[in-house]
């Protein structure tokens, strides 16, 4: 029997999507939402009008070539904070010390999809690296709002989540009550991510991500300044997420999944300053920090060294990434604490 023939014998809509709400709760997710291809075009302006200079490569191309117009999305959220405090100067990112949320979320992903499949229905889930408006499917969904600092951010948790979707076309009941993508009702007259913001990108129509702190830990060319300016962030900032009052008391509600590693809330800057391949593949490749690849990891351990003002006097590094960046910083001089 075809699968489009087993979707005459299935209950009504209503109830199949009852069962799909009770079996995602089952996994241990209770925030999602649903909402369709059409009504993310509706809104598509949000992020289709930015300039392209603050277009990140995974966010290229129209909405309609990005997702399905005639198919339901469901989003859901995956809670990771546990410890939300930083421990020392130098740190991690609170999204990068546990396990990589990749392989984590593509495998709660893959259990609903087999569920829809079994039903009769096609499925397919995206985490992170794709071209979907993740944000802005879960703001549509309902399963939080857009913050002035461009997170999602949801009532429970705060922003502190990771966010998955699924393609399909299961006939699902949409959400219809959400906020409007761009408008800030919710932040009210708060403006604490963008007083706090270290590098000044917040407050404007749209966010330059390409100039925020965290995407600077993660590119592999930088200038002196640039290297300076991370100021301890050894992967990812936290900053804006930090002072927002969403975020407050929301610590300590992460799945068991993301629970972090002692060593990436307490990191070992000498230890990342000579890793090794052994090491970074059975210490920090598990992580969500380690898609950048050993080298990165270092070079942003000498730049934190730096801003200590424990700058080696002399280093001869195997990677050409590690070496040039110590040039620089012996150039560029001791750094302005930000």
């Amino acid at each position: 029997m075809e699968k489009k023939e087993l979707n005459k014998l299935n209950p009504s809509n209503e109830t199949i999507q009852l069962q799909l709400e009770e079996f995602i709760k089952g996994l241990g997710l209770k925030l999602f939402g649903f909402t369709h291809g059409q009504v993310v075009k509706n809104y598509q302006s949000y992020f289709n009008q930015r300039p392209e200079h603050v277009v990140s490569p995974f966010e290229t191309g129209k909405t309609e070539e990005k997702c399905k117009l005639s198919a339901h999305f469901i989003s859901i959220a995956f809670p990771y904070a546990h410890d939300v405090t930083s421990k020392g100067q130098a740190n991690f990112s609170i999204y990068v010390r546990g396990k990589d949320y990749h392989q984590v979320v593509q495998s709660y992903l893959d259990q609903i999809c087999q569920f829809i499949e079994d039903l009769g229905y096609e499925a397919k889930g995206f985490v992170d690296s794709n071209q979907l408006p993740e944000r802005l499917i879960a703001a549509l969904a309902g399963v939080g709002f857009l913050g002035r600092n461009s997170t999602l951010i949801t009532e429970e948790f705060g922003s502190y989540v990771f966010l998955g979707e699924i393609q399909t076309n299961l006939p699902l009941t949409v959400n219809q009550k959400f906020s409007k993508p761009g408008n800030y009702d919710q932040c009210g007259t708060c403006q604490n991510c963008i007083k706090a913001c270290p590098v000044s990108i917040l407050g404007s129509d749209y966010v330059d991500t390409t100039s925020c702190l965290s995407s600077l830990t993660q590119q592999k060319q930088l200038s002196g300044e640039q290297l300076l300016s991370l100021n301890g962030r050894l992967f990812g900032c936290d900053t804006c997420q930090m002072v927002c009052p969403f975020n407050r008391d929301k610590g300590h509600r992460g799945l068991i999944d993301f629970k972090p590693f002692d060593y990436m809330s307490s990191p070992d800057l000498q230890e990342l300053l000579n890793l090794s391949k052994s090491l970074f593949k059975n210490k920090y490749a598990i992580t969500s920090a380690g898609w950048r690849g050993k080298a990165l990891l270092s070079r942003n351990a000498l730049v934190a060294l730096a801003n200590k003002g424990e700058l080696p006097e002399t280093l001869e590094s195997g990677s050409p990434m590690v070496q040039e960046a110590y040039i620089k910083l012996k150039t560029t001089g001791e750094p302005d604490k930000l």
